[in-house]
């Protein structure tokens, strides 16, 4: 008896002297994409594959722990995912032009086995006390009135981000709209955390929605064709359009700037094709109507520059805009400010922003103004 306790307690002994496994954490986020006014999208990160969901609920000034809540899990095409990192979960069904509070949920994936012999491990969430569950506002479905900031060619620079935010009140906001060359390439996983999302996380995307646009550089990196994945759209591409109240908003996709023969891009551009596929899209949107204001965001202006890309762009997208009832199209690209009247080849106004400045945009009705604040400061208004 005596050995077989000795022995015992030698075990005991070396199990206490065993590194304690690390609990799951989550580090990243959350963040939010693809706004409706019925649904919004809940992105974050943990350090260990887990089963994940979002426990949800209309905010009336009621603490989080008031009642049961609804959940919606990390699914996908009838399965909850368990053995991803990047977590995704769409909420639907929401109330138009309403406040709710959310909290996410991960569960760590031990080991994989059969149906039966899953085994999960700890779980951790977001917290429900202190600062509370994070909160946002889904789009008014007959909102005359819209606010929305938008920056652009950040290229890597999270720093400016914050400095850029620090003076917005971003309650106020329905979305930010990230005009294209955030990134210089994307080269990995990392990079897009440490360089863009951790910086809008703490500016602003917990709770407001992030609506990315692509630039060119973001055509570029190893990493490239895995960015849709931490903005994902119902689309499922980065062209697509969406209604905030009365305001149709058009998103699109300038591709490379340079021709797709282009030594630089090793043989593996073909975005002349597809901004032509973008092009006969655009016109079934065109005819749409119903909207009573228009807003184009495209990274590369269509009317500056002597490039390949700008040329195409002018080919392709413009005779289709020019008819499709556009008041205002936003870009960047050019690094510098630039305001571009309408024409006898461009029937809209385009406002370029430069690369160290925020664009705050408010709407009411079909009026416009705009205020830029940074390496430029002014106000335009459309009336």
């Amino acid at each position: 008896f005596d050995k077989f306790m000795k022995r015992n307690l030698l075990c005991l002994l070396l199990l206490l002297q065993l590194p304690a496994a690390a609990q799951i954490r989550i580090t990243h986020g959350p963040w939010l994409t693809d706004m409706s006014e019925d649904g919004v999208t809940i992105m974050w990160k943990t350090d260990k594959p887990a089963m994940a969901w979002v426990e949800y609920d209309e905010y009336v000034g009621n603490t989080f722990y008031s009642k049961y809540h609804p959940v919606a899990y990390d699914s996908k095409d009838g399965r909850r995912r368990v053995l991803d990192t990047l977590h995704c979960v769409r909420l639907e069904g929401l109330k138009p032009g309403t406040e709710y509070f959310y909290r996410i949920f991960s569960k760590e994936t031990v080991s994989y086995g059969d149906y039966g012999n899953m085994v999960f491990g700890k779980t951790v969430a977001s917290s429900a006390n202190y600062d509370g569950p994070t909160h946002f506002r889904t789009f008014s479905s007959d909102a005359d009135n819209v606010c929305f900031a938008m920056i652009n060619d950040i290229h890597e620079n999270p720093e400016r981000i914050g400095e850029l935010f620090s003076g917005i009140d971003v309650s106020k906001l329905d979305f930010v709209l990230l005009n294209g060359d955030m990134f210089s390439t994307v080269n990995g996983d990392g990079q897009i955390y440490s360089k863009l999302i951790d910086a809008c996380v703490g500016a602003f995307a917990r709770s407001v929605p992030i609506v990315y646009v692509r630039g060119n550089h973001e055509t570029r990196g190893c990493y490239s064709d895995k960015l849709g994945d931490y903005f994902p759209t119902r689309a499922g591409r980065f062209y697509y359009d969406f209604n905030v109240g009365k305001t149709n908003f058009i998103i699109l996709d300038c591709g490379e700037d340079k021709p797709d023969t282009d030594f630089e891009y090793s043989g593996m551009s073909e975005f002349d094709s597809y901004r032509e596929k973008q092009a006969d899209w655009l016109k079934s949107v065109a005819e749409n109507s119903g909207h009573q204001t228009r807003i184009v965001a495209l990274h590369i202006p269509p009317m500056t520059g002597n490039w390949h890309g700008n040329i195409h762009i002018r080919e392709k997208f413009l005779p289709v805009l020019n008819s499709a009832g556009v008041d205002l199209m936003l870009s960047g690209h050019n690094h510098s400010y630039g305001l571009i009247e309408p024409s006898e080849n461009q029937n809209f106004v385009n406002i370029i922003n430069d690369n160290e400045s925020l664009m705050l945009v408010e709407i009411a009705g079909k009026n416009i103004q705009i205020t830029i604040s940074g390496k430029t400061d002014l106000v335009w208004k459309n009336f």
